[in-house]
């Protein structure tokens, strides 16, 4: 399978990912911020990507290039787990269950083994609902009586920016 079978949001995503760590002086930051923001480990990542912890450590410090190789296996692994996130908002806006199917497919279209792809969508999966819950908790907090803004959309606002 190739990369042309990806929904173009994912084949934009994949595409930009990897320029920008071949174009970016500073290439290990942006993993470190993908990574952290995916919510997983070094070591998991490493893991996916065959790399030990401490071979990542040294990319996202910036003291080792990126290879081609470790572009290509990076990209393909965010790109997953941010198609896993998509999914998993798409099927809660329309109160069902995630699609299996779509998800296997972008992991074979990706060239990620069967049981990577279980890992990646297992993490994805925790960490959508983490950010979810903490963004939810954003919202819901009420404003305090102090609060000038109390019952106003202004304080939602204030609310919801404080979260991101």
């Amino acid at each position: 399978m190739h990369e042309a079978l990806l929904p173009s949001t994912l084949r934009e995503f994949q595409t930009e990912l990897a320029g920008r760590l071949v174009l970016h002086d500073e290439p290990g930051a942006e993993v470190k911020i993908l990574r952290e923001r995916y919510g997983f480990t070094q070591e998991f990542l490493g893991r996916l990507v065959g790399l030990r912890r401490e071979s990542l450590s040294r990319i996202e410090s910036n003291a080792v290039g990126l290879s081609l190789d470790f572009v290509q296996r990076f990209a393909r692994v965010m790109t997953l787990a941010k198609g896993v996130r998509e999914q998993l908002a798409y099927a809660e806006a329309r109160g069902n269950a995630p699609d299996e199917r779509h998800l296997d497919m972008l992991a074979m279209t990706l060239r990620i083994e069967p049981e990577a792809k279980e890992e990646i969508v297992l993490a994805s999966m925790v960490s959508y609902e983490r950010k979810r819950r903490e963004t939810l908790a954003g919202v819901a907090r009420p404003a305090t009586s102090r609060d000038p803004s109390h019952g106003s959309v202004a304080g939602m606002d204030k609310g919801i920016s404080s979260v991101r």
